[in-house]
């Protein structure tokens, strides 16, 4: 089933700031996340959503990195972009994910304090994923 760009972006959005909590910043993630999308599926002639094209905007975000016309933080708004439409699209909804590296060995103990700790919390889920990537980023050994 095809879906028009408009719409997906549309989706993407409200799937986004529903799994934030909270929509204060809806309007500068529209300008810095979500338009240029929009411009790059205009530019190509596409109304329809497209990994494909998705795939092309991503390459030429590269390019823009590399050659300087973009700073590392605007390439990473724009995939951000471009990773949570997709998700949406494809599974219909958005999910908070992060990333640890694989050398960091945490021991149960420092979970489970961790958990115990996070358990006190009245939090969102978003909060909770926050505050737990947050204190083992943060750890002293």
């Amino acid at each position: 089933m095809k879906v028009l760009i408009t719409e997906a972006i549309n989706s993407a959005m409200n799937a986004f700031f529903d799994a934030l909590g909270n929509d204060t910043y809806k309007e500068q993630y529209r300008e810095t996340h979500f338009n240029p999308i929009l411009i790059e599926y205009k530019r190509v002639g596409e109304d329809y959503y497209d990994r494909s094209v998705n795939e092309e905007i991503e390459k030429i975000y590269q390019s823009y990195l590399e050659t300087g016309q973009f700073s590392k933080s605007t390439f990473n708004k724009r995939l951000r972009g471009l990773k949570i439409l997709e998700e949406v699209v494809e599974t219909g909804r958005f999910e908070w994910k992060f990333k640890m590296s694989n050398d960091n060995t945490i021991t149960n103990f420092f979970t489970d304090s961790i958990d115990r700790y996070i358990q006190t919390r009245d939090l969102n889920l978003r909060n909770i994923n926050f505050e737990k990537r947050h204190l083992i980023n943060s750890r002293i050994f």
